[in-house]
């Protein structure tokens, strides 16, 4: 019973992080990517008390602002509950996670928001 609590040694973590790092790597690499997928992942790894934080960091080899911009991504509510009629495109979902959300959840009401919005659309929409 004691064992159920047990912190996990330096390998187990290290093992940990590596299946996050892999379950990441192959969403981004997927044709389509999983852009998706890889937004919640980081917004669950950001959101949690990620034990393993600092080694997450240390070993995944993106640079900040992918890891960033994925989590921004993953926490706007309306852009993750209407993923199906969003573009598929990072740097546009990126820019559509800039748009408040109440904002954001309008614009896919009334259908101004499709798969073919590009990141120029999408800024422009930022703006008002």
């Amino acid at each position: 019973m004691a064992d159920e609590h047990k912190v996990p040694g330096r390998k187990e973590r290290r093992a940990i992080v590596k299946a996050v790092i892999d379950e990441l790597d192959a969403c981004m690499q997927a044709t389509p990517p999983r852009y998706f997928e890889a937004a919640k992942t980081c917004r669950n790894i950001h959101l949690s008390t990620f034990l393993y934080a600092p080694l997450f960091k240390a070993m995944i080899g993106w640079p900040k602002t992918r890891l960033s911009k994925l989590t921004k991504i993953g926490a706007n509510r309306a852009l993750m509950k209407h993923q199906h009629a969003a573009p598929n495109k990072f740097a546009t979902l990126y820019a559509l996670s800039q748009i408040d959300e109440a904002r954001l959840e309008q614009l896919f009401m009334k259908k101004l928001i499709t798969p073919e919005t590009t990141e120029k659309q999408a800024k422009t929409m930022r703006k008002g």
